[in-house]
């Protein structure tokens, strides 16, 4: 990873180094992403199971007339059916949300394992391949160009690069 460089060509000629981000520091990122996401998940599963806890608790207003007149009524009452109900659901809901977290977390560390290009030792008729992660370039909503040079064995390897700007 070393011997990768890239550098974006502005309009003038100039070139702005880019930053090549290595494995590593994507499986840093990656798993500080996992954290913050578990931090909200838990958050979640806590407010859904603070919300199902209240479920089967509900009031009723109404009026009764007699001959004496009307009066107004405020009565509270609590179903245990409905509570029980919403507590199981939000228990089943808190569980898959958590699975669902910990799966995509496992799932982004096994894409970068399989697919990004980490330094390697290669050895005759060997050869290695990969993704190469670089910064973005700044493009103010205009075409891109930048060039990707590597290094292997004494030889260098240029790749101009145009990407057009978004629509």
């Amino acid at each position: 990873m070393a011997e990768i460089s890239a550098s974006q060509i502005n309009a003038d000629g100039s070139a702005t180094d880019l930053i090549v981000i290595p494995y590593e520091q994507l499986v840093s990122e990656e798993n500080t992403r996992q954290v913050a996401t578990a931090i909200l998940t838990g958050v979640a599963a806590g407010a859904n199971a603070y919300s199902a806890a209240y479920a089967g608790y509900g009031s009723t207003n109404g009026t009764i007339y007699t001959p004496s007149g009307s009066a107004n009524f405020t009565t509270t009452y609590y179903d245990p059916g409905a509570a029980a109900v919403a507590q199981a659901t939000a228990s089943a809901q808190n569980d898959t949300m958590i699975a669902n977290t910990i799966e995509t977390g496992r799932r982004n560390l096994a894409v970068f394992e399989r697919t990004v290009l980490k330094d390697n030792t290669i050895m005759p008729e060997e050869w290695v391949g990969g993704q190469v992660h670089i910064s973005p370039p700044y493009s103010g909503g205009q075409s891109k160009h930048y060039a990707i040079d590597v290094r292997v064995a004494g030889d260098e390897h240029k790749f101009d690069v145009t990407q057009g700007a978004n629509p």
